[in-house]
């Protein structure tokens, strides 16, 4: 009887140390990806998509971009894609692709103007750092809101990036 309790205690003690050494790694990797990304700008984060996902930094265009859903009832004269850096507190727009027209609440899609490494020259964005990507609706008086958004990596040798 003595050996089964012993058997009980240990496999009790395994366990409880295997689901203490799981919740740590969990928080672990949940506080890593917390501070890889930066607070979304986008009202609707990874709802849109960059294909390919990932590229060289001189391939133009970098890719073509879509969304799921169109802009708001308020703010559909047209959208135009963005990389987001800050600043302090502000956020700055960074413009990556032309204007597209929308259709109501139909999804959005377009080209980006350039190449990554065009965008990280002429903007300044840094090597191992990610960036939000935002699709920016537009209303009647232009002004904007940014909705759709993903997030892209450059990696640190600012020869390729990759879409979250």
């Amino acid at each position: 009887m003595t050996t089964n309790l012993r058997k009980r205690g240990v496999q009790l003690l395994g366990a409880t140390g295997i689901a203490v050494v799981a919740s740590l790694i969990g928080a672990g990797a949940a506080a890593a990806t917390s501070t890889c990304l930066p607070d979304p700008v986008g009202s609707q984060p990874f709802q849109l998509r960059i294909d390919p996902g990932h590229g060289d930094m001189t391939t133009a265009p970098a890719a073509a971009w879509s969304t799921r859903h169109g802009c708001p009832a308020a703010y559909q004269n047209g959208a135009a894609l963005a990389i987001v850096t800050h600043d302090g507190d502000e956020v700055n727009y960074h413009t990556a692709s032309a204007r597209v027209t929308t259709d109501g609440d139909a999804p959005l899609s377009g080209t980006l103007n350039s190449s990554m490494g065009q965008n990280v020259d002429g903007d300044g964005l840094q090597a191992n750092s990610t960036y939000e990507i935002v699709v920016r609706c537009f209303n009647a008086d232009f002004d904007s809101t940014p909705v759709q958004s993903t997030f892209i990596t450059i990696n640190s040798t600012v020869t390729a990036w990759y879409a979250w």
